[in-house]
């Protein structure tokens, strides 16, 4: 579910509608590219359109020498609580079902397991195997890349996922899939101080457990672009003792405590 802070439009198109005339638009995203039909986004939308047909309103999706009918448009959405923990479990086990996957208690996590979210362009962990070797002395880790899999992928793996790791970014938002009780962990880089860290803390905290790392060691940021002044884009050689000593605390958290007491039972 990244890139959460780009607002989308969407149009559901039906033939043998009152006629109006319909200007291509172009926002200004690269989500909605050529291949826009596998992407992650357009994907999430179909499942949650079910029936209806779902399409972008971009130049590539529109035939600009014809006229377009359209019968009922929906932008994006009204003013919503994004924190309310009711719609956020509305919401997720309307997905899982429209994915067809099974029932999430169907699903349930035998044992804690750590996804480390894997970023692309910015915001990268750079110690990425030192934090897998030092962690998985004591837990189940796995590094995920999420722009890598399919949305339904995505979904998937956060079900079996206890403790959700990762920088701050849309990445996190996918906790909505993960176990009642799970663990989000927000990592933040050196100084960045532009980022709206609480925003996305209130959205994760609605869902469960909630912990924060800020770096504070500057000789472990890296730059990642000139323009970026407050290095709200930057990489991070992340403090293994500290991660180590983080992931122990989540260890203890919700849905993650009690399976270790089971384990020891």
């Amino acid at each position: 579910m990244a890139t959460m802070a780009t607002v989308y439009a969407w149009v559901y198109l039906c033939a043998f509608s009152p006629y109006m005339h319909a200007q291509t638009i172009d926002w200004d995203t690269d989500v909605f590219q050529e291949n826009y039909k596998f992407s992650f986004l357009q994907q999430m939308m179909e499942a949650f359109a079910g029936s209806m047909t779902v399409m972008p309103l971009v130049a590539s999706s529109m035939r600009r020498e014809a006229t377009t009918c359209i019968r009922t448009a929906h932008f994006g959405v009204g003013a919503i609580n994004t924190s309310d923990p009711v719609l956020q479990e509305s919401f997720s086990l309307l997905m899982q079902h429209r994915l067809g996957l099974p029932a999430p208690s169907s699903a349930h996590p035998s044992e804690p397991f750590v996804c480390l979210a894997k970023r692309s362009s910015n915001r990268r962990i750079l110690n990425e195997d030192g934090l897998v070797n030092a962690v998985s002395k004591f837990i189940k880790v796995q590094v995920v890349q999420f722009d890598a899999l399919s949305y339904r992928e995505q979904v998937a793996q956060m079900r079996q996922c206890t403790v959700l790791v990762g920088f701050h970014g849309g990445e996190l938002i996918n906790s909505l899939y993960m176990p009642p009780g799970a663990v989000t962990i927000q990592l933040v880089p050196y100084g960045a101080t532009s980022l709206d860290t609480e925003k996305y803390a209130r959205i994760l905290r609605a869902h469960g457990p909630y912990l924060e790392w800020h770096n504070r060691h500057e000789q472990n940021s890296r730059p990642n672009q000139m323009e970026d002044a407050d290095n709200s884009l930057a990489d991070t050689v992340v403090h293994v003792e500290e991660f180590v000593e983080l992931l122990k605390q989540a260890l203890g958290l919700g849905i993650n405590a009690r399976l270790v007491h089971f384990q020891q039972l």
